[in-house]
């Protein structure tokens, strides 16, 4: 959940008409109603970028859950909330998104300032998303085949001056000892002695760690390409940062490190 608002989704119940005629072409008493249950999203806080996505521009905040009209006829399985943006899943594997946009968070190759209501992300129209997961400025989409796509606020990994995407990925388990021992006594230095202050940390990182990282924006959709010989099966999003879990147990992570929270 955000900070400033919160999504929750529940099951409804709606009745679906049928009526029976007897001969007499009086209803049939014992004809029984027809149910018809779906997952709809209630959105309740704070609205800035039209993150409640009930398109009111001009509503501030939400004091009570408040249903989103625009999804109800649609079966929602799961939510996730960045900053504010937010991201749900039908059981059908489409992937809807609302909420601010400026970071490329609505994956259509724009990056305007907000939508208030939800829009489907069609770049994903040909994959079937069973998860998705935000962080502050982009999201993670997880396929049934165990692959993941990311767009939205993402990192570049800056080394000796020259720029490459950061690509790959980084277990947590089988690093080279030696790197390993390095990050795991800076991440003690840094948060158990408290013996480093920011800029110590910053730069710390940029010596022992991945080097700079300079943000940028992927507007559509993209492929994690170091994870397509892995399935995965979970997906989560931080700051600036992702997590992913794989059907044998294995669990990697990337992105920005700048407090040692990608665990390594």
């Amino acid at each position: 959940l955000s900070f400033s608002f919160s999504l929750s989704l529940s099951l409804l119940c709606s009745t679906l008409p049928q009526v029976k005629v007897t001969n007499n072409n009086q209803p049939d008493p014992t004809t029984k109603p027809i149910y018809r249950y779906t997952m709809s999203v209630f959105a309740w806080g704070g609205n800035n970028h039209g993150a409640l996505g009930i398109g009111a521009e001009d509503k501030l905040k939400q004091n009570t859950p408040i249903l989103l009209e625009s999804l109800r006829a649609t079966r929602i399985l799961s939510v996730a909330c960045g900053d504010a943006h937010n991201l749900a899943v039908t059981e059908l594997g489409d992937v809807w998104v609302w909420g601010r946009g400026k970071e490329g968070q609505h994956g259509d190759g724009e990056q305007r300032v907000f939508v208030n209501m939800p829009q489907r992300v069609w770049a994903l129209r040909a994959e079937r998303v069973v998860q998705v997961a935000c962080g502050h400025f982009h999201c993670l989409a997880l396929t049934n085949n165990g692959q993941v796509y990311q767009w939205g606020r993402l990192y570049r990994f800056v080394d000796q001056g020259k720029q490459a995407y950061f690509s790959r990925t980084i277990s947590l388990t089988g690093m080279e000892k030696d790197r390993r021992s390095k990050m795991l006594e800076r991440s003690r230095d840094a948060y158990y002695s408290g013996d480093m202050d920011e800029e110590e940390i910053r730069q710390s990182n940029q010596l022992t760690n991945f080097g700079a990282f300079s943000p940028y924006v992927q507007n559509t959709p993209a492929l994690v390409e170091s994870l397509l010989d892995k399935k995965v099966v979970g997906v989560f999003g931080g700051y600036s940062y992702s997590f992913f879990t794989t059907d044998t147990g294995q669990c990697y992570s990337y992105g920005y490190n700048d407090r040692c929270q990608l665990g390594l």
